[in-house]
């Protein structure tokens, strides 16, 4: 605690500080971070798994929502890029890293959208028992 003070008819407030101990594991925490990728399993990767209980159809018209919600997301950043410009590169990385990594993912959402449509990513209730039904087999 730093200090404890009122000013006026306010309620009372307290000030804190970071001690010499927290700023050491902040920057420590800090360094890892920037350092070290980690995986993270957000609820569209655990959606992503259960795919093949949904019909083809429906797994796309979703994607395509998710779609346009990422385009309307990545002009929404450009623009927020282009309005801090002014600041210089250094108080925009936070907003490129996500806008390249929302690109990223709408390339490949559309993709994924585009082989449901054609048929490259295919499954029916019959294909799947086929599989359960004759597990595949190993190389020796």
């Amino acid at each position: 605690m730093r200090e404890n003070g009122r000013e006026d008819n306010r309620p009372e407030r307290t000030l804190y500080a970071l001690t010499d101990e927290g700023s050491k594991v902040w920057r420590e925490w800090m360094l890892d971070a920037l350092a070290s990728p980690t995986r993270e399993y957000p609820e569209f990767l655990a959606a992503m798994a259960f795919v093949p209980l949904l019909e083809p159809h429906d797994v796309a018209a979703q994607l395509a929502h998710r779609q346009e919600k990422l385009a309307t997301d990545l002009a929404r950043l450009a623009a927020q890029i282009a309005a801090a410009a002014e600041w210089g590169r250094l108080f925009t990385l936070e907003l490129e890293c996500l806008r390249e990594t929302t690109a990223a993912e709408l390339a490949w959402v559309e993709s994924v959208i585009e082989d449901l449509r054609s048929g490259k990513i295919a499954w029916s209730n019959e294909s799947l028992a086929a599989l359960t039904a004759t597990p595949p087999t190993t190389a020796k």
